[in-house]
């Protein structure tokens, strides 16, 4: 008897099986349920596997990076306002919120094709609505980069201090921070300038050790300072006392504040929608474990920080928790080190979703800068039922006139942000007036618009969220009023 011809599979049958890497430019795509298989290792071999663009590990850090900077050293100073119970309830809230809002907003983003804020709410909504979002989503974008600037005027001038051991008058400090902060402007300026922010997660890594470091040292000056050997029962009571550190706080002004410094400190939801764009087989699971572990790791980075800088100063933590730190101390210099480099990151994470909504502000008056259709095109692979679509990247060239003009905005964003930074220092000013403004629209107002537009949830689970999105954005803008 002659053997049988032996059977290939094909393309279809190696898809269908999940035995079959579909790839592009070593990115995997997926087709739902059946082809996970192919990026969805063990947790040892995906915690240690490179980054890759459009990864969900990838994602949360591009997602984690874009928050951290402006809210992380001001939110020891929330608890201040608040006490360390009530503080905690409100990080709780807030993480709820934004955890929600991100899921929301990928999800749409992801269904309609649209990956700014601007150019999905005018697909959901008219162009007239998109145009003035674009427009609030710029001055916000700039706003944040005021806050990360005018942390760089505290830490950098501080570390020159310290390695020089000079002694400076008050005119020649202010000189120092003008060069420190030019410094910076120079140094950040050719990483802000990548059309996407995949070519970011090679900085990463930089964001995680200034963090983790700085975790541990306020943890350590806590307990450091809170429990010497040669302190009795009481003089450790008495000292408490004296910081005044407190459980609650119902000073209904001070909660305002209060929760408008945590909301801030939870938005990344600048660069959540191109997030989205970039993201490997977008399918509604893998969102949902994007936004829960980017609220999960913010969470314990902020509680860390909070109750170790408010334990540490009581009523006297100051808004920049650095700042409290004695300045010659060497393991809070290599803390200010840390920290620089990662808001240098967040700058130019966050430099690339600002220009790119004065970008979609411009294509409406000239046309010929808009970009080619980018993002994920459906094509109709499979017509089963059982799996959705095959997902596919659009690798369109930029035109050489909107590149050109994506640099002189990048650059000049950085520019006035940085003029802006050397002559305005009251960060927790800055940053309240932001979370309580622009934070309420992109955490509250747009993603529970788009949940009473669109019909991504059931019924009651939308009037669930709308109502979370109520009542926590009439809260936050009282602090308006404050």
């Amino acid at each position: 008897m002659t053997p049988s011809k032996l059977h290939t599979p094909t393309v279809r049958e190696r898809i269908l099986s999940g035995t079959d890497d579909i790839t592009d430019l070593g990115a995997p795509v997926g087709l739902g349920s059946r082809a996970t298989s192919f990026y969805e290792r063990t947790q040892e071999n995906s915690t240690f596997r490179p980054l890759t663009a459009g990864g969900i590990r990838q994602s949360i850090f591009v997602l984690v990076q874009t928050s951290l900077g402006g809210g992380i050293l001001t939110i020891a100073y929330m608890m201040r306002l608040s006490g360390v119970l009530l503080g905690t309830l409100l990080l709780i809230i807030t993480g709820i919120v934004a955890w929600v809002s991100m899921d929301v907003l990928m999800k749409c983003a992801v269904k309609q094709h649209r990956y700014t804020l601007g150019s999905l709410m005018s697909c959901v909504f008219g162009q007239g609505i998109g145009v003035a979002m674009d427009l609030m989503l710029f001055l916000y974008g700039n706003g944040s980069l005021i806050t990360y600037f005018i942390f760089l005027g505290d830490f950098i001038p501080t570390i020159f201090e310290c390695l020089l051991q000079g002694t400076y008058s008050e005119h020649e400090r202010d000189e120092l921070r003008t060069r420190c902060l030019v410094g910076a402007l120079l140094l950040v300026m050719g990483a802000s300038l990548p059309r996407d922010l995949s070519g970011l997660r090679f900085l990463s890594p930089v964001m995680a050790v200034g963090i983790l470091y700085t975790e541990a040292i306020v943890v350590w000056k806590c307990v450091s300072y809170n429990l010497p050997s040669e302190w009795s029962l009481e003089e450790m009571e008495d000292d408490f006392r004296m910081k005044k550190v407190e459980l609650w706080n119902l000073d209904f002004f001070d909660l305002l504040q209060a929760f408008s410094l945590c909301v801030f400190s939870y938005v990344c939801h600048l660069n959540v929608t191109p997030v989205a764009k970039e993201l490997a087989n977008p399918e509604d699971r893998r969102i949902e474990k994007i936004s829960f572990r980017v609220v999960v790791v913010q969470f314990f980075i902020y509680l860390i920080l909070a109750v170790g800088g408010y334990l540490t100063f009581g009523d006297k933590t100051a808004p920049n928790l650095l700042t409290n730190y004695a300045a010659d101390d060497p393991w809070i210099l290599a803390s200010r080190i840390g920290l620089t480099f990662t808001i240098l990151v967040a700058v130019a994470t966050n430099t690339n979703p600002t220009v790119r909504a004065c970008l979609c502000l411009l294509e409406e008056f000239f046309p010929s800068i808009k970009e080619p259709t980018a993002g994920l095109n459906t094509q109709p692979f499979l017509e089963t039922p059982q799996t959705p679509p095959l997902i596919k990247r659009n690798l369109s060239e930029e035109p050489q006139c909107r590149r050109y003009l994506r640099y002189f905005l990048s650059i000049s964003c950085l520019t006035m942000d940085t003029t802006i930074a050397i002559c305005v220092r009251d960060v927790a000013s800055v940053v309240g007036f932001l979370g309580a403004t622009m934070g309420t629209l992109m955490m509250m107002v747009i993603p529970g618009l788009l949940v009473y537009k669109m019909d991504i949830f059931s019924v009651t689970m939308s009037r669930l969220i709308i109502l979370l999105f109520v009542v926590s954005a009439a809260f936050n803008c009282f602090a308006v009023f404050h």
